[in-house]
């Protein structure tokens, strides 16, 4: 039975070493000051390019991943008069302001490197042969460490930050390199299948959305008429104060948890601190909150659990017809009339602005008769309920993966060699 001892981040084995970043890694950010005197030299506004060298922020780290297709762009000049930031194939990527704690591991790059903006730390594994690099990005991702994160962000600052002087000082706990490979392995193939199960959802709805277009945009009937979304919906608006009742559970479909891969969340009635919306089965959750920014459309089928609610971000459109619940979502997710509904918003507020609830529900819609729309929810709901099916194995993944997370990291569940 393994002997235990006491760490910064909890009891391990004895035989684990705890050490510092700084032992560990070669780690950098970008060097902020060019003259000392004004300004950052990390690029902003005019400077991006449509494509180039790509330039990552905080918020093109999510879910593990980084985004370089979709992300900012410098040109090359730009990228040469930094000084640092560098990041090459097989980093760890780590932010370290505002949004604490997000990770992420450098892919294999077709250009030689990326740039990173001030909010991102790079971790560059020194000897593979003691620290494996996939490790360490879990261990990342580790309750105690993003506990320890955490409480560095929050000491004396207003906004969360932890400096790069800090970072090095961070502790991390290393078992032996062959754990390490075992530990990385488990994890990293549960992610394998999340992500395959991913893929095959994107690929499932582009089929939909192929699928919309002809039968409603290509081959659209000259004789339906044209209604608007309220003749064929309700705007649903059952409130509900989870917090009168702070001991029940709630499934809670928030903005978070959309952007988190569409994993919701299960809270106590207690934790949830303003009004939501009940939800219903058979229906679509549409965000009112920057949709020109963001595209939040949220289909719901059967999978919908009692006590659901959700965040009053999100508009409840409610089909009168079952029947109509795909139609209605491809009508809502067709790129020119989500982007004709997502011009209509407004707001004092550049980083929150909404649309009226009203322009959703009185924008046009052709009515179309319940046979052609049968007819076409025979081929279309086979696709729509894979993805589904696809979802809620996500979720059991996804969970035993944070399940297991802590345990590995703390030594509690050994891996075999």
């Amino acid at each position: 039975m393994s002997e235990w001892k006491e760490t910064e981040l909890g009891l391990a084995p004895i035989d684990w070493l705890e050490l510092t970043v700084n032992e560990l890694v070669e780690m950098d950010i970008i060097y902020k000051p060019l003259d000392g005197n004004h300004g950052n030299i990390h690029p902003k506004g005019s400077d991006f390019v449509k494509s180039g060298i790509p330039f990552i922020m905080a918020s093109d780290i999510k879910n593990g991943k980084v985004d370089i297709l979709n992300c900012s762009f410098i040109s090359q000049e730009q990228a040469n008069a930094l000084q640092k930031g560098f990041s090459i194939t097989n980093d760890v990527l780590l932010t370290h302001k505002a949004s604490l704690g997000r990770t992420a591991i450098v892919g294999n790059l077709k250009i030689p490197y990326i740039m990173l903006t001030p909010q991102v730390t790079y971790y560059r594994v020194k000897d593979y042969t003691k620290l494996s690099n996939v490790y360490l990005k879990y261990f990342f991702d580790s309750p105690a460490f993003q506990g320890v994160l955490e409480n560095h962000g929050n000491s004396g600052s207003t906004r969360a930050y932890v400096g790069i002087t800090a970072q090095r000082e961070l502790p991390i706990l290393l078992p032996d390199i062959e754990i390490q490979y075992a530990i990385a392995s488990v994890l990293s193939s549960l992610d394998d299948k999340i992500d395959l199960l991913h893929r095959q959802n994107a690929t499932l709805e582009k089929m939909a959305e192929t699928l919309f277009k002809q039968w409603f945009v290509e081959e659209a009937k000259e004789e339906w008429e044209m209604g608007c979304i309220a003749d064929i919906c309700t705007h649903h608006k059952a409130s509900v104060q989870p917090q009168k009742n702070p001991t029940k559970e709630y499934y809670h479909y928030s903005i978070p948890a959309f952007d988190n891969n569409k994993n919701l969340n299960v809270e106590l009635g207690g934790a949830i601190q303003s009004n939501k919306y009940l939800v219903p089965q058979y229906c679509i959750l549409f965000s009112k909150l920057n949709p020109h920014k963001d595209k939040r459309v949220w289909l719901l089928q059967n999978e919908v659990e009692d006590n659901s609610i959700c965040s009053t971000e999100f508009q409840v459109v409610l089909p009168k017809k079952r029947t109509h619940l795909y139609f209605i979502h491809g009508w809502l997710s067709y790129s020119a009339n989500y982007n004709e509904i997502a011009s209509g918003v407004g707001g004092t507020s550049g980083s929150h602005q909404r649309i009226d609830p009203s322009i959703i529900f009185n924008f046009q819609c052709p009515i179309i008769d319940d046979i052609y729309i049968e007819k076409y929810n025979g081929t279309a709901e086979p696709l729509y309920q894979k993805t589904l099916i696809n979802q809620a194995q996500i979720c059991t993944l996804t969970q035993l993966r944070d399940t297991l997370l802590p345990k590995l990291m703390s030594g509690e569940v050994r891996v075999e060699i």
